[in-house]
C-alpha cells in the first residue's frame, strides 16, 4: 500500500502542467482470467502493456481451445482492476523492482511527449509501446482527476483510439495513447464511462 501511495504521489507531482468507452464490464472480463490472484492479474497486465495479448491468446487457443480476447476491451479492464485493488505499481515493479516510481515517471514524460523510446530507470534505451503508454496514461488520469484532459473526445473517439492502440502494429502515437488512457480513467472515476 505504501508502494502504491508513493507511486501515485510521484505521478501526481511529476507532470502537473501537462493538461492536455463506453463503460467496461470489468468484472465479467476479469472473470475470464483462470486465476484471479494479484500475480495472475499482473501477468495479464504485462502481456497487455507489451502488446503480446494476441500471441498469448494464440498459445491458449492452440493448447486449450480458449477463445481469443478483445485486447481493446480486456486490457483497459485489467488496468482498472489493478488500480481498484491498489496494485497500480505492480507492472512497473516488474519492470524495475528497485525503481518502480522512477520507471513510471520516465514513461509518463516520454509518452506525453510522443516518444517511441525512453531511457529506463537503469539508463538503458527502451522501446515505448502504445499499450504501455496507455497504461501509464490511465494511471496518470486516475491520479489527476481534476486535470482537464481531452474533454472534447466522445466515447466513440476514445474507443476508436483504444482499438487502434491495442491493434498489433498500430501507428497510434504514444502521446495519443497516453492521453486517451488518462481520459478513460477520468471517465471511469466520474461514472461517465
Amino acid at each position: 500500500m505504501i508502494r502504491s501511495a508513493l507511486l501515485l504521489s510521484s505521478v501526481a507531482l511529476l507532470v502537473p502542467t501537462l493538461a492536455h468507452a463506453e463503460d467496461l464490464t470489468a468484472r465479467s472480463i476479469v472473470a475470464t482470467i483462470a486465476n484471479r490472484s494479484d500475480d495472475r492479474l499482473n501477468d495479464s497486465r504485462i502481456v497487455c502493456a507489451f502488446g503480446e495479448l494476441g500471441t498469448a491468446d494464440a498459445r491458449g487457443q492452440a493448447r486449450y481451445g480458449n477463445d481469443p480476447r478483445d485486447a481493446a476491451t480486456f486490457c483497459p479492464a485489467i488496468i482498472a482492476e489493478a488500480i481498484k485493488r491498489g496494485n497500480e505499481a505492480d507492472l512497473y515493479t516488474s519492470m524495475q523492482s528497485e525503481h518502480a516510481a522512477l520507471e513510471l515517471q520516465l514513461i509518463v514524460v516520454a509518452s506525453a511527449k510522443g516518444q517511441d523510446r525512453y531511457l529506463n530507470a537503469r539508463g538503458q534505451e527502451t522501446q515505448l509501446t502504445c499499450e504501455l503508454a496507455f497504461d501509464a496514461g490511465y494511471i496518470y488520469g486516475h491520479t489527476n482527476p481534476g486535470t482537464t484532459i481531452l474533454n472534447n473526445l466522445t466515447t466513440t473517439q476514445i474507443n476508436g483510439q483504444i482499438a487502434q492502440c491495442f491493434d498489433r502494429g498500430s501507428d497510434l502515437p504514444t502521446s495519443d495513447a497516453f492521453w486517451t488512457g488518462a481520459r478513460l480513467a477520468q471517465k471511469h472515476l466520474s461514472g461517465a464511462g
